[in-house]
């Protein structure tokens, strides 16, 4: 290595860090990844480099505050928060509730979509050049709904997703309920 040779030091061991080290790595720099905990154990180890699609959509959207509210009350609801008078909770409470319309949804929905494909297209890309061995699939995934009010809610997420970012449509399967197998 030549003493020219330009350093680079990425902090974050995970998916992203990684990418990052590889493709400086690639362009002739010389690379140090630090992380706090172990390479890739963190967000990147529970996820798995998970690259999908139809998860464009960022968590505020329209009716996401009421459904957050009635999450709160609920016994087992999805969404707890300790009391408290923590300024800096409030403050990111506030600015969350205040994205939760069509307008913030769909312009943060263009960016991820534009993120989400150049991502799929790279790892592609990466699998492929380094002749890897990994369990990379492209074969979609499986939603199961417990009753039609989620499933139409599903369904018109779908056109959205596919009138306006070009997802691939899912495919409806009824199953029989209620039947002794």
């Amino acid at each position: 290595m030549s003493s020219e040779q330009k350093q680079t030091l990425i902090v974050g061991g995970g998916v992203i860090g990684a990418f990052c080290a590889w493709y400086l790595s690639q362009s002739g720099r010389r690379v140090t990844v630090v992380d706090k905990g172990s390479f890739g154990a963190g967000c990147s180890h529970g996820n798995c480099g998970y690259v999908s699609p139809s998860h464009v959509l960022p968590l505020p959207g329209p009716g996401q505050l009421m459904y957050g509210l009635k999450g709160l009350i609920a016994k087992n609801g999805p969404l707890k928060i300790r009391p408290g008078l923590s300024p800096a909770m409030w403050s990111w409470l506030l600015k969350f509730g205040s994205r939760c319309n069509r307008k913030d949804q769909m312009q943060a929905g263009a960016a991820r979509n534009a993120i989400l494909k150049s991502s799929r297209s790279l790892y592609q890309s990466f699998i492929e050049a380094e002749d890897l061995e990994v369990e990379w699939k492209t074969s979609g995934l499986l939603f199961v709904f417990q009753d039609e009010a989620n499933f139409e809610h599903f369904a018109a997420t779908d056109k959205l997703l596919r009138d306006n970012f070009g997802a691939v449509s899912y495919t409806h399967l009824t199953l029989p309920t209620n039947r002794e197998v």
